[in-house]
């Protein structure tokens, strides 16, 4: 059956033709993407005679049968987060991709140096810790300049700004337990990076941008900071 359960979670109408967005708790909603009509996946639970299985499906299947989308296939949720955990992991010696979507911080100050890439996780967290001190003088700039021309409206946007992105370092930080690093970052040596041993949602918004299903068995996942990788998916 092409229909079959129960949809979990709310999804926005729209044409075949149109991506849909999505707001959900789960991180792959809206970055888990159909490898044959371009079309995000959607979370289903199915409710059979014994057992609960859970799964990700083309949309457009799911809405349209096999109108739009002939091929696209049904992946189980354990064996995907697993793949995406084993990728993850491969990235995890390459520091200087989890760093890369960080580099986008727009501080106005022109004087700001760039931070070289990363190349051990006490030097991510270092860079980490650089960029948000850079915040934090962006903010105190900002303040100095509001309080002088009494004027608090005109950079409104940028204060959320620059809390936004301090917020993210911290989830960053705390996601990767990067604290661990601080008595290395202080004596400035190498340390290899842990693994993950457990699906994460946290870690999976911050780190991955698209996850395109090729088939039954393959994923291309391109991270945030520019890697792409094909990964199997170990049934």
């Amino acid at each position: 059956m092409e229909r079959r359960g129960e949809a979990v979670g709310a999804i926005e109408s729209s044409s075949p033709e149109r991506p849909k967005t999505y707001s959900s708790k789960h991180a792959l909603r809206g970055i888990l993407i159909c490898g044959e009509c371009g079309t995000p996946y959607r979370r289903c639970v199915w409710h059979m005679s014994n057992k609960i299985r859970t799964v990700w499906r083309c949309c457009n299947r799911l809405d349209h049968g096999k109108k739009y989308c002939k091929h696209s296939p049904t992946l189980d949720e354990e064996p995907l987060q697993q793949a995406l955990i084993t990728a993850i992991n491969h990235q995890l010696y390459r520091p200087e991709y989890l760093l890369a979507p960080f580099n986008r911080a727009s501080l106005e100050s022109s004087s700001v140096e760039s931070i070289p890439p990363a190349k051990s996780w006490p030097e991510l967290y270092a860079n980490l810790l650089e960029l948000q001190r850079r915040i934090d003088h962006s903010f105190v700039e900002l303040l100095m300049q509001c309080a002088e021309r009494k004027d608090w409206k005109t950079h409104e946007s940028q204060f959320r700004e620059l809390v936004k992105q301090r917020a993210e370092y911290d989830e960053y930080i705390d996601a990767f337990d990067m604290q661990q690093y601080e008595e290395e970052r202080r004596k400035n040596t190498y340390h290899l990076p842990f693994q993950l041993t457990e699906y994460n949602e946290t870690i999976i918004r911050q780190v991955l941008d698209t996850v395109r299903v090729l088939d039954s068995r393959r994923l291309l996942i391109i991270f945030k900071g520019g890697a792409e990788v094909e990964q199997e998916i170990e049934l």
